[in-house]
């Protein structure tokens, strides 16, 4: 079970780390706003090119973004930066527990699997074992889902 439970923690540690990313990206944004007095224009946007903002706005707004703050010792495009990389690895980790979930033997994880990866309900993810395993669905309820219980109800605790 110490898998399911590594998966679990990283799971909820990806999500803290992209909400910490979002708040980031947020508050430059706010910054954007406070400056320059327009919502952080699109790439693709026509009024990028057409946009005319004060230059010394934008000095100011450049100055709070590459200002170190003393509690973190990083800049705040430099904290996007790093939350960009720790939520990248995240994924990354997370998508090889994917896979490595998928293809343990054991039932238990199998049916953790086909719940939570994959997407099924409780019921659901216990009849396709079931079916997959040829064996009875009261075997998976009586024998197996007692197993990854905990785990699951952990999950529906954070969301």
């Amino acid at each position: 079970m110490i898998a399911i439970r590594n998966y679990n923690d990283t799971k909820n540690e990806l999500e803290v780390a992209q909400l910490r990313l979002n708040y980031l990206l947020d508050k430059k944004e706010d910054l954007y706003v406070k400056y320059c007095g327009m919502t952080i224009p699109k790439l693709d946007d026509v009024r990028v090119q057409t946009s005319t903002v004060n230059k010394d706005t934008m000095a100011k707004y450049m100055e709070e973004l590459t200002k170190i703050n003393p509690n973190t010792g990083l800049s705040l495009d430099q904290e996007i930066e790093q939350q960009y990389n720790v939520v990248s690895k995240l994924k990354y980790y997370l998508n090889l527990m994917d896979y490595n979930l998928k293809n343990m033997k054991a039932l238990e994880y199998k049916l953790y699997y086909f719940i939570v990866i994959d997407g099924r309900g409780i019921t659901s993810g216990v009849n396709h074992l079931a079916n997959v395993t040829n064996k009875d669905p009261r075997t998976i309820w009586k024998y197996y889902y007692p197993k990854i219980e905990k785990e699951i109800k952990k999950l529906e605790y954070v969301h």
